[in-house]
């Protein structure tokens, strides 16, 4: 069985976005589909002294995000098995 992991790094993001915890949510169930994961559990979103942080936990993988709002800087793992994992999707 493999893992299939990509992480990217996303700037120029406003920060009305990266603030915006409903939309967030909504931003990590849509990957999670893309990628072929099936969500364990609704998302969570964290806002911070250090920005905001929101996970989506899937059977067999995850969906992970890390904002900076006052930098417009987001960055993103998505991570699976491979037999679910669907890469060509979200790459």
């Amino acid at each position: 069985m493999t893992f299939e992991h990509v992480f990217a790094d996303l700037g120029g993001i406003p920060a009305t976005r990266l603030t915006d915890a409903q939309g967030l949510a909504g931003v990590l169930v849509a990957a999670a589909n893309a990628a072929g994961l099936n969500p364990a559990h609704p998302p969570i979103v964290k806002v911070g002294p250090r920005g905001i942080a929101a996970a989506l936990v899937c059977h067999g993988g995850h969906v992970v995000l890390h904002g900076l709002p006052e930098t417009g800087l987001c960055f993103v793992d998505v991570a699976g098995l491979a037999a679910r994992c669907h890469s060509a999707a979200w790459m």
